[in-house]
Formats: structure tokens, sequence, C-alpha cells
């Protein structure tokens, strides 16, 4: 657990007030540090309880392996065991948005677009609770073993133009059969007795 940045504020001011306290034994400025010190505690408090209820949290699938092509963007939907609101993304190619929560769980799309070719992974997702004042953060770790295998534009067109060569045997250990390597033979006597060529 740690402050958030409206928490980092309000302590220079509850500093200052234990201060002045202990120098000034005026009652008004000890209830004053008094309320606000509660205050911050109860708001800690209630915070370590919404951890302690994220404890188990699982994704579901719990292990991704997708396949794109560069410029694509890839979407696919997983669940969540527990209620999310606020998830945070490990990295700027990967968005994460929450479709539905329910109390037995999230709803969670997530989107990535990386631009360049390659390989990209994540191990995991963050949620991020903040207590009620928002003054305290803390982030709760969700696995989620996720990997991209992004291809380049032209890989697939690539792939077609091998799988084809390869079919009609201009490519790699290709067959001949008797009357087609025939046929073909005749067709180019005829072709370059046309041509003029011996």
């Amino acid at each position: 657990m740690r402050l958030s940045d409206r928490g980092k504020h309000f302590l220079p001011v509850l500093l200052t007030i234990a201060f002045i306290t202990l120098l000034s034994p005026d009652p008004m400025i000890q209830a004053t540090f008094l309320i606000l010190s509660l205050t911050f505690l109860i708001d800690a408090l209630l915070l370590q309880s919404k951890i302690k209820m994220l404890r188990e949290i699982k994704a579901s699938p719990e292990t991704l392996d997708l396949r794109a092509t560069a410029g694509d963007r890839v979407a696919r939907k997983i669940t969540v065991n527990k209620p999310v609101r606020n998830l945070i993304s490990p990295e700027k190619w990967l968005e994460l948005k929450v479709v539905k929560v329910e109390k037995k769980g999230s709803e969670i799309l997530l989107e990535a677009a990386p631009k360049l070719s390659g390989v990209y992974r994540i191990n995991t997702i963050k949620e991020k609770l903040l207590s009620p004042l928002g003054v305290f953060e803390e982030y709760v770790n969700i696995k989620l073993n996720l990997t991209l295998n992004l291809y380049p534009k032209a890989f697939p067109a690539r792939m077609g133009i091998i799988a084809f060569l390869q079919g009609t045997g201009v490519m790699g250990g290709g067959v001949f059969h008797g009357k087609k390597r025939d046929r073909d033979l005749n067709m180019l006597k005829l072709e370059s007795t046309y041509l003029g060529i011996p």
C-alpha cells in the first residue's frame, strides 16, 4: 500500500498539523489532528479489505497464444473471477477494456496492435485499487501469459507463393508424371519451331 497523488498532497498538511499540535496545547488543533489521523487510518483499512477480496484473482484463459500480421488489431475476450474496474496494461501495445462487471467476475477485452513485427509477451496485468477517499493506492497482479507473434505484412503472400510453387513441382522435389512431361516437352518443341529456334 502506498500514498496516491492525492495522499501525497494531504500528507504535508497532516504533518504540519501534527507539528503545531506538539507546540500548542489548543484542544481544537488536537481534535483536528485526531480526526484527520483517524480518517487516514480508516481509509487505509478499507483499502486493505479490498486487497484481501482480490487475493485469489484469476484470468481465464490464463494463457493466450495469438498470431497476426503487422498493422492488424487483434482482439480477444477473457474473464476474471473477481469484479475489476481499473485495469492497467504493462505495455503500450496492449489495451485493456472492462466490458462487464458483476459480483461473480468481469469480462475484459484485450486489444493488441503493435506496429513492428516480432514476438511480444506479457506475464501479468494489474488492477489499480484506490481507497474510498483516494488517499492510498495499491496494485494487484493478475497472472496472464500472453504471447503475440506478429508477422510482416508480406508473410502470408510469401507462404502462399511457396505453397503454390511446391504444388506445381517448380520448387522442392516435385513429381513429373509421364504424360504431363511428354505434353510439356511437345509444347516446348512447337513453340521453339514457331519462333524459329533450332
